[in-house]
């Protein structure tokens, strides 16, 4: 027995991780979800402002929360995270927390008012201060918050909700 197993184990070739058989399943149209308004800040809520500071311990969250990796080498600058339903996609690095789903109406209002609700302190900044694709900008304590749109062939784009610390620990 033992040596019909190891001969089959020599025959064998590496077989792909969890993480590369559930993205295997994930529909294409849930890489960059079409999350509602509400589900795009309740994700930026739960696993950017809320969640453990660190990338280790976001991903910890993420993943108990049914997200996957897209990227399954340790120790890239980010890491995007994926789920195959509505919810938003998720990317975390040490300075920055992005949730990014399809754009679509609604988003910018419960944006504005999460962040008047969550963050009174605030400052609109200047969009034109950062990169080509930020709408809307605002200087909190420690960092920025900022929404961008990637804009795709046609009318199609994402929008995304993002959170900057540049010192770290996001």
């Amino acid at each position: 027995m033992a040596a019909t197993l190891l001969a089959l184990s020599a025959c064998s070739t590496a077989a792909p991780s969890a993480d590369k058989l559930e993205l295997a399943t994930i529909y294409p149209w849930n890489e960059i979800p079409k999350s509602t308004p509400r589900e795009l800040v309740d994700g930026f809520d739960r696993f950017c402002i809320n969640s453990p500071k660190g990338t280790a311990a976001k991903e910890t969250v993420l993943r108990n929360a049914g997200y996957v990796p897209t990227n399954t080498t340790s120790g890239k600058a980010r890491q995007l995270f994926l789920i195959d339903n509505q919810l938003p996609a998720i990317a975390i690095s040490q300075t920055m927390c992005i949730a990014r789903a399809t754009a679509r109406s609604g988003q910018n209002n419960a944006v504005n008012r999460y962040i008047a609700d969550t963050f009174p302190e605030a400052a609109p900044m200047d969009p034109g201060q950062l990169t080509v694709d930020v709408e809307q900008a605002w200087s909190i304590p420690g960092g920025i918050l900022a929404t961008a749109r990637n804009r795709w062939i046609g009318n199609r784009s994402s929008y995304s909700v993002i959170l900057f610390q540049p010192e770290g620990a996001v």
